[in-house]
């Protein structure tokens, strides 16, 4: 270590030559954009220019703060009133000029890569420059380049292997050595427990684990952690083997630990290496990691601390790079944090002494700190939704060995034979099982690829998976779009049909050459799980005895009265009804109350009203006159990991928001429909509903016009989603806009009704003020004197179907 410190801190910066090589080289893909061409026509607003380039809005902070800053410290832009300007700079007059620009930094290149020392970052910037942009326009994905083909090589150079980065490993494998050994002789029973958080490509491990070998019959556990089940595959390939103590977890540090099956107080080493600083809230992740410490263990801490032209043209073009929300912590432009802010939160977090092993290093941009817990835990109290949640976790299997699905054998004319949805499937299954590398059984065709760890790195191997086998070309952010299995095979059956066939015609003949008695022995069998070679047909209404939602083909011969009678354009069915009112949890139970002249008034509880403070009987300033209301018995009653929600996302949505997803439910299956079939559909969402003073924790919740959309999400639903507000008439209205959704053939289907479920005293009061409610809790309209309205809460949700000739297509709705 000596020898190593000795030489990697005598040297000059290795980097100060390649900023300006890199400047210049990104001034030129910057001009590919269409912007700074010429000095006449190249200023402009920081947006305006954004805009001309078509730089998407995600890297919007990027351009400012990285892009532009870079291009003006190297004197090619310059900012002046609030303008952006090509400068005087003279590099690249001619395209002469840029050609001989371009035969100087490769020949610089083939220098750089020739050095192990700086290989794997001139590597890795100049694919991410050749590429840059095509990723700034979106046509390529940032992961697709830093992480080819889902291999973690070129970023595994970066972190290991190479002088600095073997240096601030050494320094934490020296430490974490250093400070087992003083736990052995305080506790030579063992039990030592250590966790690394964001364990990545196991550059830190890679050192860290031959280091303290030695103590192995002391160590109970090393826990390599990350988000991503990309990485936990590779450090469980890699390091298992030689160190059985090896266990492999995934860990959102964002998140509290005992949400996440980890252990709190009960680690005596946490060790973390340039992964802290990627988190939205620096406070919040350093106590979540403290939750997972003893007292008096320690964290060593690694991190890059000055910001980088590499790091910004690099992995600041991926999105983790600037999800940070504290700002004031941060260095201007990026997500790392000084040496002194890192201190500074240390102490404020409660760990007790912070140590530097090296404070010479810190003028190489990086520094390794250890920090000792004082042993406080602090983190958010869990609701008991959470807590009941806490425990779910996606679907974890033992690795196994995956094969091949097998597809159908050639029928008698295998050229036309029609691809079967089931062989497509088999595909998709084994390709996922086999990067998530566990067994297909495991996977459910419903569950979305993100709850199985699938990011954009595992995405990659996974499409690639699926193109190769199949012989179909497919970009990795399909995956987002069609987020199932189910719905991914939907999307390669509708889009690339005739290739698999082709590809499936191949596979059956060499099949029958293999072994022709059983590829004859079996074409009846193979012929039975066949596709009908029929084009996918219309929407239809189901019935009672179709498994999969879809109603079977209409028979002539059983045509009874209804099905002879007359059915016009405009002709709409009602097919499903739900809801909940007053008194009234259910539809039936409503009209059993209409029947009854029940009305579900009732005096108001005390959650709605305190009458001591706000009711009285003459009316006053700030008080109501009324203490009857109609109210639903479980409005808040809501299950969010049905609908694979968070039940902390759960409880920022307003109850209208909750109120769609469950009655929504609830009246499709009152139609006859799986909801989850209505995947890529053209159906329709259309909710009255006005706004409530709920205090939602996020945009998302308190937004009215999420109440439609976000059931439109969730079911992936094609058509128009529209939250309406016109007063009392607001559900009459948005079933009037269904039926004309219907009628112009906007969709096939359509879910309409009403949501007001937002009833409080202030409400009360404001509606008393102004003489609008009735203080017998009746409103009597045909009488004199004519009484004001009383307050109720209700939700009804109808489908309906529209009939065009010759097929029934179909709506739902609420009412």
């Amino acid at each position: 270590m000596s020898k190593l410190k000795a030489d990697i801190l005598s040297k000059p910066n290795p980097f100060e030559e390649l900023d300006q090589w890199i400047s210049k080289r990104l001034f030129l893909q910057i001009r590919r954009l269409g912007v700074f061409t010429e000095p006449a026509t190249s200023s402009g607003s920081v947006e305006d220019l954004r805009a001309k380039a078509g730089v998407l809005d995600k890297y919007a902070r990027w351009w400012k703060e990285c892009c532009l800053e870079i291009l003006e410290q190297h004197g090619y832009v310059r900012h002046e009133h609030g303008q952006v300007r090509l400068s005087d700079h003279r590099s690249f007059d001619s395209i002469e000029s840029e050609q001989a620009f371009q035969a100087s930094w490769d020949a610089r290149k083939a220098a750089y890569l020739q050095d192990p020392q700086s290989r794997a970052v001139v590597q890795l910037i100049d694919d991410c420059l050749q590429h840059l942009p095509d990723i700034l326009r979106g046509v390529v994905l940032a992961t697709d380049v830093i992480f080819p083909n889902s291999s973690l090589e070129k970023v595994e150079s970066i972190y290991k292997h190479n002088e600095r980065a073997d240096y601030f490993n050494m320094q934490v494998a020296e430490t974490a050595k250093a400070y087992l050994a003083l736990l052995v002789a305080q506790r030579p029973e063992g039990g030592i427990r250590i966790i690394e958080i964001g364990a990545g490509t196991g550059g830190t491990a890679a050192i860290v684990l031959p280091h303290i070998a030695a103590f192995q019959s002391h160590i109970r556990e090393y826990c390599y952690t990350d988000i991503s089940n990309a990485f936990l595959v590779h450090g469980k390939t890699q390091y298992g083997t030689n160190y059985p103590f090896l266990t492999c977890k995934l860990w959102n540090v964002e998140e509290p630990p005992a949400q996440q099956n980890i252990d709190l107080g009960a680690y005596d080493i946490v060790i973390a290496t340039n992964v802290l600083h990627a988190t939205k809230n620096i406070r919040e992740t350093l106590r979540n990691a403290k939750a997972a410490m003893k007292k008096n263990g320690i964290l060593l801490l690694n991190e890059l601390t000055e910001k980088s032209i590499f790091g910004t043209l690099t992995f600041g073009l991926l999105d983790g790079w600037w999800r940070y929300e504290d700002e004031a912590l941060r260095i201007h432009g990026s997500p790392l944090l000084a040496v002194e802010s890192w201190q500074s939160v240390f102490r404020q977090e409660g760990f007790g002494s912070v140590f530097i092993p090296e404070p010479d290093a810190g003028r190489l941009g990086q520094q390794v700190l250890v920090a000792e817990s004082d042993g406080v835990i602090r983190q958010r109290v869990m609701t008991r939704s959470e807590e009941g949640a806490a425990n779910v976790r996606p679907p974890v299997a033992k690795v196994q060995p995956q094969r091949q699905p097998v597809p159908a054998k050639a029928t008698e004319n295998p050229v036309s034979a029609a691809v079967s949805g089931t062989d497509v499937e088999a595909y998709v299954l084994s390709a996922l099982a086999e990067a998530l590398k566990v067994s297909g059984d495991s996977i459910k065709k419903d569950v979305p690829f993100a709850d199985y760890g699938v990011d954009s790195i595992l995405g990659v191997n996974f499409v690639n998976r699926l193109k190769d086998v199949l012989a179909i070309e497919l970009n990795t952010a399909i995956i987002f779009d069609y987020s199932t299995v189910d719905r991914l095979t939907k999307y390669i059956l509708q889009n690339h049909q005739n290739e698999i066939a082709e590809r499936l015609r191949q596979a059956s003949a060499e099949t029958a050459d293999a072994d022709d008695s059983e590829a004859v022995d079996d074409t009846q069998n193979d012929m039975d799980h066949a596709a009908p070679t029929t084009p996918p047909q219309p929407f239809v209404p189901p019935s009672s005895n179709d498994q999969e939602g879809r109603a079977p083909e209409p028979d002539a011969s059983q045509a009874g009265p209804v099905r002879n009678a007359p059915v016009t354009r405009d002709d709409i069915a009602i097919i499903g009804i739900a809801g909940q009112f007053p008194e009234a949890e259910d539809v039936e139970s409503f009209w059993q109350n209409l029947i009854d002249g029940h009305d579900g008034v009732i005096e108001l509880p005390e959650e709605y009203l305190d009458r001591q403070r706000y009711f009285s009987e003459t009316r006053q300033p700030g008080k109501t006159y009324c203490q009857w209301g109609g109210v639903l018995k479980d409005r808040a009653s809501f299950d969010p990991l049905f609908f694979s929600l968070s039940p902390r996302e759960a409880e920022s949505m307003n109850p209208h928001q909750r109120l769609i997803l469950q009655e929504s439910w609830k009246g499709l299956e009152d139609a006859g429909y799986n909801p989850k079939t209505l995947s890529d559909l053209q159906v329709g969402i259309f909710v009255g509903a006005e706004p409530v003073r709920y205090a939602a924790s996020n945009f998302t919740g308190a937004s009215e016009a999420i109440v439609a959309s976000r059931l439109s999400y969730y079911l992936n639903l094609k058509g128009p989603a529209l939250a309406v507000n016109t007063g009392c008439s607001s559900s009459g209205v948005a079933i009037h806009l269904a039926c004309e959704s219907l009628r112009n053939h906007e969709t096939d289907m359509a879910l309409a009704g009403g949501v007001h479920a937002a009833l409080d005293r202030l409400a009360l009061v404001s509606t008393s003020e102004i003489e609008m409610l009735s203080p017998e809790g009746a409103a009597i309209v045909w009488m004199r004197p004519v009484t004001a309205r009383c307050c109720r809460k209700g939700w009804g949700w109808s489908s309906s179907n529209a009939f065009r000739t010759p097929l029934p297509t179909g709506i739902t709705s609420t009412a």
